[in-house]
């Protein structure tokens, strides 16, 4: 594969990524598009309740689908035969509505004791019910939107997620804002959305499967994927858990704050990160085999890191002015302190996501799981140590720490599996720059607040720049950035001449 070839695919995957962003930033950040009217119509300490209740969502998610949607890529992406791979997909699809029954037979009927456990009474019982429904039909629509990934349907992906978001957030905004039964209403939106998505994409599923159940490739499946709830599980308690630790050795407007700090950068981390998996993990599975697939690994993360690594430093920077344009309510604008520390887990999770890549093509999924259960040993052990004395600092910074030694762990594992020269001094230079310009304009005292705001958005204009005069480009990329700017020149003086 020439360099061109290269450049050529890294655009598709661009092009998949942008698209599916939209889409993920329609079903993940439908909190944040709706904070103003949280933070309106919701205290602090509602805020935390919600807070608390998301992570629990979030955590049942990713783990009671236990990585079969995931696994259903793997297999149909690997099926040359379509009856084969359309019966693939009934197996996955029915495995999942059978699972999701006995998962709601087996935890409704505890609704009490999950609310005395999470809120030491029972009057959160009926949210419970909502979740646990809700969580089900979201693991089980998982299975179409993921077999748009596969067929590479990404409008038919983002007309279906923007559809629901249009009925979550309008449902969102009757029941808070009008209606005011509160955090209630949050998680009945979500149920409903769950359930359109679903009756939408039913006859997408029943064309692309043929009612014949595969136990063996179910059981295969399932063997490749058990790794993975462990390695869900590790993963979202490794960036979630400090909520509940928060909560138990402070109080609800803790963990409001910090849900708040967290939820605005994590925009940062569904907007690229998730995003672009969503995009490339189909075309990374087709990619492994070609020649010069470690240099497009390699330049895929490096690219990766620039994007997240840059607008890490945008959210930083504006993190004050983005807090009080989406919160009225003061008692919220303290989590602007927090944002850019809160930015970093995502650089992290980044080169732990390419890394592991390694792990799914040698099929050792069994690494994953390990490194992700000692960042979590490790994470609770800060946690309980740290979080008592510094609170939601505390929660960030212990956080940060497990996951730089993940990444550490998934670089020395991942390179005996698929040795790939990553760009890592490029990846620590943008990072020091970045951190550098931060640093330098916190410590700038300036009043004004247009002058302040025109001294940080100078400061991010110039990081790519700055990039630029410490040899951080290679001459392909140049010659592709000249070739951009000239094809814009181009079409602003023929829109001048019209």
């Amino acid at each position: 594969m020439r360099t061109i070839d290269m450049l050529t695919y890294l655009k598709q995957t661009a092009k998949h990524t942008i698209v599916y962003s939209v889409g993920n930033l329609s079903n993940k950040l439908i909190g944040f598009i709706l904070l103003p009217i949280y933070t309106s119509y919701l205290t602090l300490s509602d805020y935390g309740v919600f807070g608390i209740l998301e992570v629990t969502m979030q955590i049942l998610a990713m783990v009671f689908n236990f990585g079969l949607p995931l696994a259903m890529l793997r297999w149909c992406a690997e099926e040359s035969d379509k009856k084969k791979e359309k019966s693939i997909v009934f197996t996955t699809f029915s495995s999942l509505v059978f699972l999701m029954i006995l998962f709601n037979l087996s935890f409704i009927p505890f609704k009490n004791q999950f609310s005395i456990l999470f809120f030491d009474n029972s009057d959160f019982a009926i949210y419970f019910v909502i979740l646990f429904l809700a969580v089900s039909l979201e693991i089980v629509g998982g299975v179409p939107l993921n077999l748009f990934r596969l067929q590479e349907k990404s409008l038919s992906y983002i007309v279906i997620v923007s559809l629901k978001l249009i009925l979550v957030l309008s449902l969102n905004i009757y029941f808070v804002a009008i209606t005011k039964i509160g955090v209630l209403g949050i998680f009945i939106s979500r149920l409903i959305g769950n359930a359109f998505l679903l009756i939408l994409t039913a006859p997408y599923i029943y064309k692309n499967s043929v009612f014949k159940f595969d136990f063996s490739k179910f059981l295969e499946m399932f063997k490749y994927s058990f790794p993975l709830i462990f390695l869900a599980l590790s993963n979202m308690l490794l960036l979630t858990s400090n909520r509940y630790i928060l909560k138990y050795f402070h109080n609800y407007e803790i963990v409001g704050i910090y849900t708040l700090g967290d939820k605005v950068a994590r925009f940062i981390s569904v907007f690229f990160l998730q995003s672009f998996m969503t995009g490339f993990s189909p075309m990374a599975f087709k990619m492994f085999n070609q020649p010069n697939a470690k240099r497009f690994f390699s330049k895929v993360l490096t690219y990766l890191c620039f994007g997240i690594i840059y607008a890490s430093l945008g959210f930083s920077l504006f993190s004050e002015e983005i807090i009080k344009l989406m919160a009225k309510n003061k008692d919220y604008w303290i989590a602007y302190k927090i944002i850019p520390i809160l930015t970093i887990p995502a650089l992290l999770k980044a080169i732990q996501y390419i890394l592991s890549l390694a792990f799914h093509f040698a099929k050792k999924n069994k690494y994953n799981a390990y490194i992700s259960t000692a960042g979590l040993i490790i994470n609770f052990g800060l946690n309980i140590i740290i979080i008592p004395i510094y609170s939601y600092w505390g929660a960030a910074v212990s956080t940060i720490v497990s996951m730089f030694i993940m990444s550490i762990l998934y670089y020395n594992i991942s390179q005996k599996h698929f040795k790939v020269n990553y760009e890592l001094g490029k990846i620590v230079k943008m990072f020091s720059i970045a951190l550098i310009l931060f640093i330098a304009i916190s410590f700038l005292d300036i009043r004004a607040f247009y002058l302040e705001s025109a001294v940080k958005m100078t400061a991010l204009l110039l990081f790519p720049f700055i990039l630029y005069f410490m040899n951080f480009y290679d001459e392909i990329e140049l010659i592709r950035i000249r070739e951009i700017w000239i094809n814009w020149i181009k079409i602003v003086d023929r829109r001048k001449k019209n």
